[in-house]
């Protein structure tokens, strides 16, 4: 049972990240448009997320 909780939990923090992460990626596009390097550091982030 312990093993399943631990589970659950890793899909729950994963899932709160990548909301985090789209939250951040869809606010840099919005607000800083013309600015690549945030935006390649963003989607670094999302990378890192896929992996």
């Amino acid at each position: 049972m312990e093993e399943y909780e631990d589970k659950l939990h890793l899909l729950k923090n994963y899932t709160l990240r990548n909301q985090q992460t789209d939250a951040i990626q869809a606010y840099v596009q919005a607000k800083y448009p013309a600015d690549e390097q945030l935006q390649q550091l963003v989607a670094g982030l999302e990378n890192l997320e896929e992996e």
